[in-house]
């Protein structure tokens, strides 16, 4: 059986192409980095990598709601830490107005800086990140403490109710409470400062060496275990942040596998691509110089 010229010819452009191809094909590969192109290039590869991208975009997704929690919850904390400053500063002033030493003036100028206190205090639980106040629960686009002939009057919500706590998910199975209501945190401060204010206006020594001094007391210590609170709450956080960043990197590291182009595998597939090509070249141009008497044999 003799074999015709464009048969030869025919199989001859068949290997061009197909070299050609391989080397078309090798040579995307390292110029995007990318060894999938196409869904049709690999598409179990395809699938995979489709399911690891949604888990790294729920995980972005994670640290925004996590780094927003920690913000909340790390204000907060600078916030009542400022507070604890002013009940100890309170305690202070009791101790000294419940001395039978001092004058009736001396008591009352104790009673203006107590008043002095509370004012400083009332800002201080209208503190706020961003346009939304710390400690008005879920009623947070308004200042929840409004000033009230001497004092103030507390109109966030309420811990424990239905507009009191925000949650934030900061993962598929647990959420957390990241606020602090100002009806735990800043309005039995701000009794404590009221009561003292009172009593030393009144000349009232014995209310002011025992009732304040002992109100004071609980106060600080309440503020301390809400504090403590949001230290645990800071360092789960944390804790899941740092366990999101290793599965992170773990994912990461298998899209590479499945996407990023094997650099010295491709290399060697283009030269080899490319080797054919020159051979497929040659191969053709002899088929162009064989003479009729050569098909004859």
């Amino acid at each position: 059986m003799r074999v015709s010229s464009n048969q030869y010819q025919n199989t001859a452009l068949s290997g061009i192409i197909s070299a050609y191809q391989r080397m078309g094909n090798a040579s995307t590969k390292l110029s995007t980095g990318k060894q999938i192109g196409t869904p049709s290039d690999d598409p179990s590869g395809t699938a995979q990598a489709l399911t690891i991208q949604n888990h790294l975009d729920n995980l972005d997704q994670t640290k925004r709601t996590l780094n927003s929690a920690k913000s909340i919850l790390a204000a907060s904390d600078t916030a009542l830490e400022s507070v604890s400053d002013l009940l100890r500063h309170g305690r202070t002033l009791a101790v000294q107005g419940g001395s039978t030493s001092i004058t009736a003036e001396e008591r009352a100028s104790l009673a203006q800086q107590v008043t002095s206190l509370i004012q400083t205090l009332g800002n201080q639980g209208n503190a706020s990140l961003g346009n939304r106040y710390l400690f008005a629960g879920q009623r947070n686009d308004k200042a929840p403490f409004q000033a009230n002939q001497g004092s103030f009057t507390y109109q966030g919500g309420v811990s424990g109710g239905a507009d009191g706590d925000i949650r934030l998910d900061i993962s598929t199975q647990e959420s957390l409470i990241v606020n602090t209501t100002g009806d735990r945190a800043i309005v039995p401060a701000l009794k404590a400062l009221e009561q003292l204010r009172d009593n030393l206006s009144n000349g009232n020594v014995d209310a002011t060496s025992t009732e304040s001094i002992k109100q004071f007391d609980t106060e600080i210590q309440n503020l301390s275990t809400i504090r403590a609170g949001i230290g645990s709450k800071i360092n789960n956080v944390d804790r899941i942040l740092n366990q999101n960043t290793t599965i992170k990197v773990n994912f990461t590291q298998a899209l590479s596998d499945i996407e990023d182009t094997d650099i010295p595998k491709t290399v060697v597939q283009y030269q080899s691509a490319q080797l054919a090509y020159q051979a497929a070249l040659q191969s053709t141009s002899r088929i162009g110089q064989l003479s009729l008497l050569d098909f004859l044999k």
